[in-house]
Order: structure tokens, then sequence, then C-alpha cells
């Protein structure tokens, strides 16, 4: 089996309230703990086993995970006593995108490369 890594990363951001979301604030959290887990079906679910070490935040908020090639995956970010939604990807105002990982992250060289595994924001 191949065992081929690559990076996946992005930042955790401390969000607010504005108008009916929330937005990012640019602030970074530091110190969650961001696992990876591994799409078991079509779809996310509760079940889906947690894979490969899990990073936590440093000073300016980032984390890098290293999923296998060939799987597909979704990050996922922890807080004691705090709700952690992922960010949308695009646009001059991000808002939380509830369901911007349900299908996963395909993970591939090619991916990696292009940019696809960078800038996985919450």
């Amino acid at each position: 089996a191949d065992a081929t890594t690559v990076p996946l990363s992005g930042t955790v951001y401390i969000g607010r309230k504005q108008g009916q979301g929330i937005v990012a604030t640019g602030c970074p959290l530091v110190g969650v703990q961001v696992c990876i887990h591994r799409l078991t079906a079509l779809t996310r679910t509760d079940n889906d086993p947690m894979v490969g070490k899990c990073a936590t935040t440093d000073d300016k908020g980032r984390y890098t995970l290293f999923p296998l090639v060939g799987t597909k995956v979704y990050p996922n970010v922890t807080m004691e006593g705090h709700t952690i939604h992922p960010l949308s990807s695009d646009g001059v105002e991000r808002r939380i995108d509830f369901l911007k990982y349900l299908r996963g992250v395909p993970v591939s060289l090619a991916r990696a490369s292009n940019g696809a595994l960078s800038n996985h924001d919450f």
C-alpha cells in the first residue's frame, strides 16, 4: 500500500456575529486541536475514523495535518466549551459554510501542488 502523505493546512480564527451569520475576525485561535477524519461513506458521518496525528494550532492559529494520498478526508477542530465551524473558501466576507466538508476533501499529489489542500480555515 502507498503510504504517501501530503500537507493539508489552514488557520483557525475567532469568529464574531455579524447580521445573521458569523465572520472570521482575523484573530487567531491558539492551542486548539485539529484532527483529520477519513470518509467511510459518500458523505460525512459521526462514525468517520480519525486518522494520523492531530495538530495543535500555533501562535498564528495555523495547523498542518498529513493525510494519505488517495483518501477523502476532512479536518475537525475541537475546543472544549466552543463550537467551531469551517469557513467558506471564497469571497471577501468569509462566512461559515456548514456543508463544506460534507463530501470530504479528495487527497492527491495534484491537489497538494495546486494549493487545494491549503487554506482550510475555521
